[in-house]
């Protein structure tokens, strides 16, 4: 019985290895030949993949060429200007220059209510004009010259005085938010939070 027991093991752990050597041997050269066959898949996909990447930049840049035509166009320009932006030397005048007076009673507010802990109203300052009224301890950025500074009040106390520009800084209104200078922007502020 031993005999026997020894002669099925030897038989089947060479049959193991035989089999063994034999599945490897087999699907090595088929991995070699998939190998170079993925590869020049992957070098086709990689040409589509180029190709479709510049015609999809070549489109991208064609369609905002086309946009910024549009929106250059000079009466798209003034168009915008009007609506969008208030510049004058005196605040009464473009608060009344920009406010809508169609005889609705309808009021828009620049912010909903749940924001008014927060959240009151919102002016334009030039930049240069703020960091020359206040000193912030850093010096002014030569690349910000010419560029909006943002004023944005917490409380309807912080509001300038002039009534039509508390009213355009809320857009009660109004189309457009108010330009003025620094001065008048922070008369009503106690304190300025700078981000």
């Amino acid at each position: 019985t031993t005999t026997w027991i020894l002669i099925v093991i030897c038989a089947s752990c060479s049959s193991f290895y035989i089999g063994a050597f034999a599945g490897i041997a087999a699907s090595g050269g088929q991995n070699n030949n998939n190998t170079a066959a993925d590869h020049k898949l992957n070098a086709n996909n990689n040409n589509n993949n180029q190709i479709d990447d510049k015609e999809l930049q070549r489109r991208a840049e064609e369609l905002a060429d086309q946009k910024l035509k549009l929106l250059t166009s000079s009466h798209k320009l003034q168009e915008l200007c009007n609506k969008h932006i208030m510049c004058s030397n005196n605040p009464a005048d473009a608060a009344a220059a920009s406010h809508q007076n169609h005889g609705s009673k309808e009021v828009h507010k620049l912010f909903p209510r749940p924001l008014n802990h927060f959240a009151n109203g919102l002016v334009r300052v030039s930049k240069d004009d703020i960091m020359s009224t206040f000193d912030f301890g850093v010096p002014p950025n030569p690349h910000s010259a010419g560029k909006d500074a943002l004023i944005l009040y917490n409380t309807a106390k912080a509001l300038p005085n002039d009534r039509y520009l508390a009213a355009a800084a809320n857009l009660n209104g109004y189309t457009a938010l108010p330009f003025t200078n620094a001065t008048t922007a922070t008369e009503n502020c106690d304190s300025l939070n700078v981000v």
